[in-house]
């Protein structure tokens, strides 16, 4: 999985017919079952850290999964019709990007989507040039 700064978008592209800014990131698994099904681990002390899950992406557009790795059977050339691990690293050393936890261990992708500006969405015309 590559691993990007959500602050370094990866590419653009239009989302419900408005145009964002498209980042990868890479998630604790307490982050990532928050996502999908709305609840974690047992613990409600995030593993003895005391950080919230999915706290630093509060009130982003985010969705699971990433981009798979050049190659991969699953990839847009590929015939995805196999199991990958692409979007699993199974044991980071990095921080979350979804609450910041500096635990070791699994770090799921994520994708966030950030919605552009108008002025960043709207080409500039060279001077003078006329639109």
């Amino acid at each position: 999985m590559h691993r990007r700064s959500w602050l370094d978008p990866l590419e653009t592209a239009v989302v419900g017919g408005k145009p964002v800014y498209v980042a990868r990131i890479a998630v604790c698994q307490c982050c990532m079952l928050i996502h999908a099904n709305g609840e974690c681990c047992d613990s409600d002390d995030h593993g003895g850290d005391g950080c919230e899950p999915l706290n630093l992406l509060e009130g982003q557009d985010i969705a699971l999964g990433g981009e798979h790795e050049p190659g991969c059977p699953n990839g847009p050339d590929g015939p995805r019709d196999t199991d990958c691990a692409c979007e699993i690293d199974n044991h980071s050393t990095s921080s979350c990007d979804g609450c910041g936890s500096t635990l070791h261990g699994e770090r799921h992708a994520m994708t966030v989507f950030e919605p552009m500006s108008d002025a960043q969405a709207t080409p500039v015309a060279p001077s003078g040039v006329e639109q």
